[in-house]
């Protein structure tokens, strides 16, 4: 279901603030434990402590989500959560545009994808100065 966003973790924002930002953007906001394949849907994982990144997705489960991050993450890790479909980073201060931005770029990201696709091009240029 296109219009449902899975809350992945128990965060007091993820039943207060954010939730409420998530359902004005007209999405469904669901509690969640994990992001299971047959779900459907958008997933936003928690990542209040490191132990909540165990449950953010690996490379082989590569579909788009977001975290909402209530800690810093390390570039590293950030890196390896962008190969298994991470599409943004949230955090208490992203304003509600923002949340909104992200959340729709995910949600219809194959949509984005087949409107504007990426083919590299090798042209000659030639510099010349005056």
């Amino acid at each position: 279901m296109l219009n449902r966003v899975l809350l992945i973790g128990s965060s007091g924002q993820f039943t207060g603030v954010f939730r409420g930002i998530v359902e004005e953007c007209g999405f469904e906001a669901v509690s969640a434990d994990s992001l299971s394949k047959d779900a459907g849907g958008l997933g936003i994982f928690e990542a209040g402590c490191k132990a909540d990144l165990e449950k953010v997705p690996k490379k082989d489960d590569a579909r788009p989500f977001l975290i909402y991050a209530g800690m810093a993450i390390a570039h590293e890790d950030a890196l390896e959560f962008k190969e298994a479909g991470l599409l943004g980073i949230i955090t208490g201060s992203t304003s509600p545009e923002d949340i909104a931005f992200l959340i729709n770029k995910a949600v219809f990201y194959d949509k984005m994808l087949k409107r504007n696709p990426r083919v590299p091009v090798n042209i000659p240029v030639t510099l010349t100065d005056g």
